[in-house]
Protein backbone atom coordinates (compact mmCIF):
# COMPACT_ATOMS: atom_id res chain seq x y z
CA UNK A 1 0.00 0.00 0.00
CA UNK A 2 1.16 3.23 -1.00
CA UNK A 3 1.16 5.97 1.33
CA UNK A 4 0.62 9.44 -0.52
CA UNK A 5 3.26 11.60 1.10
CA UNK A 6 1.39 14.83 3.20
CA UNK A 7 1.65 18.00 1.03
CA UNK A 8 2.20 20.99 3.18
CA UNK A 9 2.04 23.49 1.04
CA UNK A 10 -1.36 22.14 -0.80
CA UNK A 11 -3.04 21.75 2.62
CA UNK A 12 -2.21 25.72 3.53
CA UNK A 13 -3.71 26.88 0.20
CA UNK A 14 -6.61 24.56 0.65
CA UNK A 15 -7.02 26.31 4.49
CA UNK A 16 -6.40 29.65 2.85
CA UNK A 17 -9.37 29.45 0.15
CA UNK A 18 -11.80 27.53 2.89
CA UNK A 19 -11.13 30.37 5.30
CA UNK A 20 -12.13 32.52 2.45
CA UNK A 21 -14.64 31.09 1.48
CA UNK A 22 -16.11 31.15 4.94
CA UNK A 23 -15.24 34.65 5.55
CA UNK A 24 -16.81 35.84 2.33
CA UNK A 25 -20.42 33.80 3.67
CA UNK A 26 -19.69 35.51 6.90
CA UNK A 27 -19.49 38.59 5.05
CA UNK A 28 -22.11 38.20 3.19
CA UNK A 29 -24.21 37.83 5.90
CA UNK A 30 -23.53 40.43 7.89
CA UNK A 31 -23.95 42.69 4.96
CA UNK A 32 -27.37 41.16 4.55
CA UNK A 33 -28.93 41.62 8.39
CA UNK A 34 -27.44 45.06 8.16
CA UNK A 35 -28.86 46.09 5.05
CA UNK A 36 -32.52 44.48 6.45
CA UNK A 37 -31.82 46.53 9.25
CA UNK A 38 -31.63 49.52 7.63
CA UNK A 39 -34.64 49.39 5.25
CA UNK A 40 -36.19 49.33 8.95
CA UNK A 41 -34.43 52.13 9.91
CA UNK A 42 -36.28 56.19 10.15
CA UNK A 43 -33.29 57.45 7.67
CA UNK A 44 -33.87 54.91 5.19
CA UNK A 45 -37.81 55.21 5.13
CA UNK A 46 -37.37 58.83 5.09
CA UNK A 47 -35.01 58.81 2.23
CA UNK A 48 -37.04 56.66 0.17
CA UNK A 49 -40.25 58.72 1.08
CA UNK A 50 -38.07 61.70 -1.16
CA UNK A 51 -36.70 64.11 1.46
CA UNK A 52 -32.99 64.87 1.06
CA UNK A 53 -29.86 63.66 2.97
CA UNK A 54 -29.68 66.87 4.50
CA UNK A 55 -32.78 67.07 5.35
CA UNK A 56 -33.23 63.91 6.74
CA UNK A 57 -30.55 64.59 9.25
CA UNK A 58 -32.81 67.78 10.58
CA UNK A 59 -35.94 65.75 10.80
CA UNK A 60 -33.95 62.67 13.14
CA UNK A 61 -32.42 65.73 15.08
CA UNK A 62 -35.48 67.63 15.52
CA UNK A 63 -38.15 64.49 15.96
CA UNK A 64 -38.68 61.91 18.37
CA UNK A 65 -39.81 58.62 16.69
CA UNK A 66 -43.57 59.07 17.38
CA UNK A 67 -43.21 61.99 15.42
CA UNK A 68 -41.18 60.16 12.29
CA UNK A 69 -43.56 57.36 12.72
CA UNK A 70 -46.44 59.99 12.07
CA UNK A 71 -44.86 61.65 9.73
CA UNK A 72 -43.93 58.96 7.72
CA UNK A 73 -47.95 58.39 7.27
CA UNK A 74 -47.70 61.96 5.36
CA UNK A 75 -46.88 62.22 1.76
CA UNK A 76 -43.14 63.96 1.43
CA UNK A 77 -43.27 67.81 1.95
CA UNK A 78 -40.26 69.70 2.60
CA UNK A 79 -42.22 72.46 3.88
CA UNK A 80 -42.40 71.14 6.76
CA UNK A 81 -39.10 71.42 7.49
CA UNK A 82 -39.13 75.46 7.28
CA UNK A 83 -41.76 75.05 10.39
CA UNK A 84 -39.39 72.31 12.63
CA UNK A 85 -36.82 74.55 12.66
CA UNK A 86 -38.50 78.00 14.05
CA UNK A 87 -38.58 78.01 18.00
CA UNK A 88 -41.71 76.88 19.68
CA UNK A 89 -42.61 74.55 17.15
CA UNK A 90 -44.84 72.15 18.42
CA UNK A 91 -45.72 68.46 15.86
CA UNK A 92 -49.11 68.14 16.86
CA UNK A 93 -50.03 71.47 15.79
CA UNK A 94 -48.25 70.82 12.57
CA UNK A 95 -51.45 70.28 10.51
CA UNK A 96 -52.49 73.64 11.46
CA UNK A 97 -49.67 75.50 10.95
CA UNK A 98 -49.95 74.04 7.06
CA UNK A 99 -53.66 74.82 7.19
CA UNK A 100 -53.52 78.38 8.57
CA UNK A 101 -50.45 78.89 6.21
CA UNK A 102 -52.93 78.89 3.03
CA UNK A 103 -54.96 81.76 4.06
CA UNK A 104 -52.60 83.43 5.45
CA UNK A 105 -49.33 84.89 4.21
CA UNK A 106 -47.73 85.03 7.24
CA UNK A 107 -44.00 83.90 8.40
CA UNK A 108 -43.56 80.83 9.52
CA UNK A 109 -42.01 82.11 13.26
CA UNK A 110 -46.16 84.01 13.50
CA UNK A 111 -48.11 81.25 12.16
CA UNK A 112 -46.32 78.85 14.89
CA UNK A 113 -47.23 81.72 17.64
CA UNK A 114 -50.86 82.71 16.20
CA UNK A 115 -51.29 78.76 16.23
CA UNK A 116 -49.83 77.92 19.78
CA UNK A 117 -51.82 80.59 21.20
CA UNK A 118 -54.96 79.66 19.98
CA UNK A 119 -55.11 83.38 18.53
CA UNK A 120 -56.74 81.63 15.26
CA UNK A 121 -59.85 80.79 17.15
CA UNK A 122 -62.79 83.56 16.69
CA UNK A 123 -63.22 86.15 19.25
CA UNK A 124 -64.63 84.32 22.91
CA UNK A 125 -66.31 81.53 20.42
CA UNK A 126 -64.27 79.08 22.87
CA UNK A 127 -63.21 81.01 26.29
CA UNK A 128 -60.97 79.20 28.57
CA UNK A 129 -60.10 79.81 32.34
CA UNK A 130 -56.27 80.42 32.55
CA UNK A 131 -54.31 78.49 35.03
CA UNK A 132 -53.37 80.74 37.85
CA UNK A 133 -51.07 78.45 39.55
CA UNK A 134 -48.98 79.19 36.34
CA UNK A 135 -47.70 82.53 37.80
CA UNK A 136 -45.71 84.13 35.64
CA UNK A 137 -46.28 81.76 32.60
CA UNK A 138 -50.08 82.44 32.71
CA UNK A 139 -51.78 82.47 29.40
CA UNK A 140 -53.52 85.18 29.08
CA UNK A 141 -55.03 86.88 25.53
CA UNK A 142 -58.66 86.97 23.69
CA UNK A 143 -59.67 82.77 24.13
CA UNK A 144 -57.94 82.87 28.27
CA UNK A 145 -59.52 84.89 30.97
CA UNK A 146 -58.03 86.06 34.09
CA UNK A 147 -61.55 86.89 34.95
CA UNK A 148 -61.45 89.34 37.97
CA UNK A 149 -57.98 87.88 39.38
CA UNK A 150 -56.26 90.45 41.21
CA UNK A 151 -52.13 89.72 41.73
CA UNK A 152 -50.84 89.56 45.32
CA UNK A 153 -47.31 91.73 44.55
CA UNK A 154 -48.70 94.82 43.18
CA UNK A 155 -46.67 97.56 43.48
CA UNK A 156 -45.96 100.98 43.08
CA UNK A 157 -43.19 102.25 40.21
CA UNK A 158 -41.14 104.83 41.87
CA UNK A 159 -41.88 108.61 39.64
CA UNK A 160 -37.81 108.67 38.68
CA UNK A 161 -38.90 105.89 36.29
CA UNK A 162 -42.93 105.95 35.63
CA UNK A 163 -45.82 108.66 35.63
CA UNK A 164 -47.21 108.97 39.05
CA UNK A 165 -49.35 106.26 39.94
CA UNK A 166 -48.42 103.67 37.60
CA UNK A 167 -48.24 99.99 38.84
CA UNK A 168 -46.28 96.92 38.35
CA UNK A 169 -45.32 93.25 39.41
CA UNK A 170 -42.82 93.26 42.46
CA UNK A 171 -41.69 90.58 40.78
CA UNK A 172 -40.66 92.47 37.50
CA UNK A 173 -39.36 96.12 39.19
CA UNK A 174 -36.14 95.62 40.42
CA UNK A 175 -35.36 94.28 36.72
CA UNK A 176 -37.42 97.33 35.84
CA UNK A 177 -35.60 99.90 37.52
CA UNK A 178 -32.34 98.44 36.69
CA UNK A 179 -32.84 98.72 33.02
CA UNK A 180 -33.62 102.24 33.16
CA UNK A 181 -30.70 103.38 35.14
CA UNK A 182 -28.55 101.64 32.55
CA UNK A 183 -30.68 103.43 29.61
CA UNK A 184 -30.13 106.63 31.68
CA UNK A 185 -26.27 106.44 31.95
CA UNK A 186 -26.12 105.36 27.78
CA UNK A 187 -28.07 108.40 26.74
CA UNK A 188 -31.39 107.54 27.22
CA UNK A 189 -34.47 108.53 29.37
CA UNK A 190 -36.70 105.41 29.75
CA UNK A 191 -40.21 106.53 31.76
CA UNK A 192 -43.26 103.75 31.60
CA UNK A 193 -46.06 105.39 30.93
CA UNK A 194 -48.62 102.38 31.59
CA UNK A 195 -48.70 99.39 34.08
CA UNK A 196 -50.95 97.60 36.03
CA UNK A 197 -54.90 97.96 35.38
CA UNK A 198 -57.57 96.33 37.05
CA UNK A 199 -60.68 94.03 35.94
CA UNK A 200 -62.88 96.92 37.20
CA UNK A 201 -60.83 99.57 34.96
CA UNK A 202 -60.29 97.29 31.95
CA UNK A 203 -64.17 97.11 31.58
CA UNK A 204 -64.71 100.73 32.05
CA UNK A 205 -62.26 101.37 29.51
CA UNK A 206 -63.93 98.29 27.32
CA UNK A 207 -67.33 99.81 27.78
CA UNK A 208 -66.30 102.86 26.58
CA UNK A 209 -65.23 102.13 23.60
CA UNK A 210 -68.26 100.10 23.11
CA UNK A 211 -70.57 102.23 23.52
CA UNK A 212 -68.63 104.80 21.11
CA UNK A 213 -68.02 102.37 18.69
CA UNK A 214 -69.37 99.07 18.77
CA UNK A 215 -68.56 95.57 20.58
CA UNK A 216 -66.91 94.83 16.77
CA UNK A 217 -64.73 97.88 16.46
CA UNK A 218 -63.95 98.06 20.70
CA UNK A 219 -62.64 93.86 20.03
CA UNK A 220 -60.00 95.19 17.78
CA UNK A 221 -58.59 98.41 19.66
CA UNK A 222 -58.90 97.20 23.06
CA UNK A 223 -58.89 93.66 25.89
CA UNK A 224 -62.20 92.58 27.02
CA UNK A 225 -61.94 92.60 31.20
CA UNK A 226 -60.32 89.48 31.78
CA UNK A 227 -58.96 89.19 28.73
CA UNK A 228 -55.83 91.80 29.28
CA UNK A 229 -52.34 91.84 29.98
CA UNK A 230 -52.27 94.61 32.41
CA UNK A 231 -53.79 92.41 34.75
CA UNK A 232 -50.29 91.14 34.81
CA UNK A 233 -48.10 93.87 33.96
CA UNK A 234 -45.21 91.85 33.36
CA UNK A 235 -42.73 91.97 30.22
CA UNK A 236 -45.28 93.82 27.85
CA UNK A 237 -44.54 96.85 30.00
CA UNK A 238 -42.12 97.12 27.15
CA UNK A 239 -44.51 99.02 25.16
CA UNK A 240 -45.48 101.62 27.31
CA UNK A 241 -41.67 103.02 27.81
CA UNK A 242 -41.40 106.25 26.65
CA UNK A 243 -37.56 106.47 25.23
CA UNK A 244 -36.64 110.16 25.59
CA UNK A 245 -34.34 110.27 23.38
CA UNK A 246 -34.58 109.66 18.97
CA UNK A 247 -34.39 106.40 17.64
CA UNK A 248 -33.60 106.75 14.07
CA UNK A 249 -36.07 104.07 12.65
CA UNK A 250 -38.93 102.01 13.46
CA UNK A 251 -36.21 98.53 13.44
CA UNK A 252 -34.34 100.92 15.45
CA UNK A 253 -36.89 101.01 18.20
CA UNK A 254 -38.13 97.29 17.46
CA UNK A 255 -34.29 95.96 18.24
CA UNK A 256 -34.61 98.28 21.61
CA UNK A 257 -37.60 96.73 22.66
CA UNK A 258 -36.15 93.18 22.26
CA UNK A 259 -33.16 93.96 23.88
CA UNK A 260 -34.83 95.46 26.57
CA UNK A 261 -37.12 91.75 26.95
CA UNK A 262 -33.60 90.53 27.20
CA UNK A 263 -32.11 92.59 29.31
CA UNK A 264 -35.45 92.33 31.67
CA UNK A 265 -34.96 88.09 30.87
CA UNK A 266 -31.16 88.19 32.37
CA UNK A 267 -31.92 90.54 35.24
CA UNK A 268 -34.63 87.81 36.65
CA UNK A 269 -32.52 84.65 35.78
CA UNK A 270 -29.53 87.01 37.77
CA UNK A 271 -31.75 88.17 40.29
CA UNK A 272 -32.92 83.95 41.02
Amino acid sequence: MVVKKFNKKRFITFMIVLLLIIGGIIYGIISLVNLINYRKSNEYKLLEQGYSINEVKVLLDKLNEKEINNLLTRKKDSSILEYINENYFIYDNLDKYIEYAKRNKYDKDKIIRIINTEANIDWFDNEKETNIEDKELMLVNRLYSLGEYVPEDIVDIPVKYAYSGKKISKSILDSLMALCDEASENGFTFVVSDGYRSYKEQKKLYDSYSNNYGKSEADKIVARPGHSEYLLTLYHIINHILIQKIVKNINGLKVMHINMALYLDFQQIKNT
